[in-house]
């Protein structure tokens, strides 16, 4: 059993925590794969995300309830 999301090996919501840090990571080292002028069918030197095969997941913390889904 892991005492952190982000030590629970094996488990999407550490990928999915990974690849915030990886997003973040890269806007605050000017990645440009960030700009608008990047040309979308360019090869991408960026590595693939760690999350890539997970499903887009949405949470708003101001007004989705807290606890397991009924």
């Amino acid at each position: 059993m892991a005492e952190t999301l982000e030590t629970s090996d094996h488990t999407s919501v550490q990928r999915r925590i990974e690849t915030l840090l990886q997003d973040s990571t890269e806007v605050a080292a000017g990645d440009p794969s960030e700009s608008e002028d990047v040309d979308e069918r360019a090869p991408s030197s960026t590595p693939e995300k760690p999350d890539r095969f997970l499903s887009p997941l949405s949470i708003d913390e101001s007004s989705d309830p807290i606890g397991p889904c009924e």
